[in-house]
Formats: structure tokens, sequence, C-alpha cells
């Protein structure tokens, strides 16, 4: 990416003769991007080079634990505008922010994050709302106020209280917490098959915004064995009653970045848009009801045959009609017309909903 940037932006040609001349437009282009603000921003940040060449910025660090690599639980991010900081020695007292030679680093906290389902239960469908009963888990280092999580698709405010388990092992600290509460099913702007639906649980910290705390799945807490998934899990009767007939077909952890308004805080007023990003944690499970229905015994293709098959009957049906104008007659093609016209409405149900899977046409929730 950073070579295709300085190729479009060296104008070169190319050509063997024009060789010396390109080799210096491109030094020329290098030698420009010597700050921030003229850097190209990539998957790690912004690439620019300072007066020896270097490019000034973090490095990721993991941990390899347990067979599998993980972040380290500190990570160091190059802070690009001093001026969007209110108050940088304040910052700099809480530990928010280092001074790394000389320049100003955010101090970000990776906290692994679990969670063990106990129960799922009350789902109301129709309402979109369920009961959750789970274990939350955190692994970090630091001092972090986890009363400050907020459930971003609970019914009401849900709040931690004090921890079932506390451990630390130097300056490793783990917190595990035993939360019930109502939850929105399919609050995610999402198109939604029929029969679809979306169970989860979705919070972020209120205040450390995404320089200062990130949550990441802690894969070796959740000791998932090596032909185990987490859909496996849900299923498990205990969790989930086999009594709603319902199927998981997929079920994640995952994390991603939501961006909250500022509100005119002052601790975010010199930032340019006053969208602040939080990092966000997610466990989704999706499920789809089982429907008993004779489209799900009989295939498409004895539907497509009852079709035509009945559209025989029904002409059939109306060219008695017309040669015969009796009144026993006119009985039977009422009777006829009437079983083609049911039979016509279950076949077509089949075939119609065929025909939207296929082309993929979702429904959308509201």
């Amino acid at each position: 990416m950073l070579a295709i940037h300085t190729f479009k932006e060296s104008n070169i040609i190319g050509e063997p003769e024009t060789i010396a001349n390109d080799r210096k437009q491109i030094k020329q282009t290098l030698a420009q991007m010597n700050q921030i603000q003229y850097g190209l921003e990539g998957i790690t940040g912004f690439n620019y080079f300072d007066h020896n060449g270097d490019t000034p910025k973090p490095i990721s660090i993991g941990v390899y634990k347990n067979n599998k690599l993980i972040s380290a639980l500190t990570q160091l991010k190059a802070v690009y505008n001093e001026n969007e900081i209110a108050d940088i020695e304040k910052a700099l007292a809480q530990e928010h922010l280092l001074r790394v030679d000389g320049k100003l680093m955010y101090k970000t906290n990776v906290v692994y994050t679990g969670m063990e389902l106990e129960e799922i239960k009350d789902i109301d469908f129709k309402g979109r709302v369920c009961t959750i009963d789970f274990y939350l888990w955190f692994r970090y280092q630091g001092e972090i106020n986890f009363q400050d999580i907020v459930f971003a698709n609970a019914i009401a405010p849900i709040t931690l209280g004090k921890p079932v388990k506390t451990a630390n092992s130097g300056q490793i600290y783990y917190k595990a917490f035993h939360v019930v509460g109502q939850f929105k099913l399919d609050y995610l702007s999402h198109a939604y098959t029929p029969g679809e639906h979306l169970i989860g649980i979705q919070f972020h910290h209120k205040s450390l915004n995404e320089n200062n705390l990130i949550f990441v799945t802690d894969i070796i807490g959740l000791r998932l064995h090596e032909n185990e998934s987490i859909a496996r899990r849900v299923q498990h009767p205990g969790i989930l009653s086999p009594s709603l007939d319902c199927q998981v077909t997929k079920a994640m952890f995952h994390r991603n970045v939501i961006q909250k308004n500022s509100l005119g805080n002052l601790q975010y007023l010199k930032t340019k848009t006053g969208m602040i990003d939080y990092s966000c944690f997610n466990l989704e499970i999706w499920i789809i009801k089982n429907s008993l229905s004779l489209r799900g015994v009989i295939t498409n293709y004895y539907w497509n045959l009852t079709i035509a098959s009945l559209t025989l009957l029904l002409l059939f049906a109306i060219h008695l009609f017309r040669l015969y104008l009796i009144q026993h007659f006119l009985r039977l093609s009422w009777l006829v017309h009437s079983f083609c016209l049911s039979m016509y409405l279950l076949a077509s149900e089949s075939v119609l909903l065929e025909w939207i899977s296929g082309k993929k046409i979702h429904v959308i929730w509201s």
C-alpha cells in the first residue's frame, strides 16, 4: 500500500532512460512524509518517517501462551493530535497517557473477556425480549471500574454489583460477575430472514474510550475443545429450552467499535467531530424457529407437480361448468374451485418462500 501510494505521488515514468530521475522522485516523496499529518494511514496506524528514517509508531505486542498467540495486557498507541487532549497533565497523572522518548502515547488496557451462559428463558418473539442468566468475567491489569459497564441492548440498566469471584497473580487481576437481566432481541440493523432472530449481549465502558480500553475474547479462559463450538454449547437443553423448537445457526464472540456523542463533555471539547470511539464486546446467538407445515415435509418438486395437476383439474371443471349449466354440476364446480384454491395457497407458499430464499430477499424487522 505504501509503495503504491509513493509511486502515484512521485509521478514516475518507469522507462529505462528515466530510472535515475524516478528514484530521485521516490526519495523526495518519502522524505516529505516526515510528520504524521503527511503520513499514509494503514491498518496499524499512520506511516511516516522521522529524521532518522524510522517509522515512529507503536508495535502491537503479543504473548504466546497455551499454544495460542494472544494480545499483551498493555499496548501503546501513538497520540496523533495532542491538541485534542483537554488536560494532558491530568491524563498523565491517571496513566491514561505515557511519555515514551519524549512522545505522548496512549496506554491502552487490553481486557480479556468471557461469558458462560446459564439459561436463556422467557423468550417473547413478538415483544422481542428475553431473559439471559450468565457469568461474565474480566482478566486485566491496572485499575478499571467495571461498574461503568453499559449493556447497550438491555431493557433496563444493569449494575454488575459485587463480583462473585476475584483473584490476582502479581499485577494481573481477575473478576467474575453473575448477571441476570432482560435483553432486546433483533437489536442490530440487519436483514433477518423469515423466522430468524438474534439473541445477544452487547456492552461497552461508558468512560474509558478505545484509546484506553479494548475488550478482547478470552480464548484461553473459554476453554473450547477442538471440535466444540459456541453454537453447540448454546444448544444445550439446560441453556436453550427444547420446547422453544429453535435451531442455533450461528453463535460467536466478537468486538467492534461504537461511536457515542461526547455531549459537550469537557474531556472531549477539543475533538474535531465530538464523536468518541468505544470498544464494544458482543455475544451473538442466531436462531431460527422450526415451524410445522406441509412445506417442511413435501419437497418443491411435488408442490410444482401439484400446481400443474390443479391447473388441469381447474380447467376441466370450468369446461364442465360451461357445457352443463345444471344445478348439481354448478355445486360440483364450486366445490372443485374451492379445493383447488386451498391447494394453490399451500403450494404457492412453499414455491414463493423458496424463490425468496433463492433471490436472497430478506425481511427487515423494525
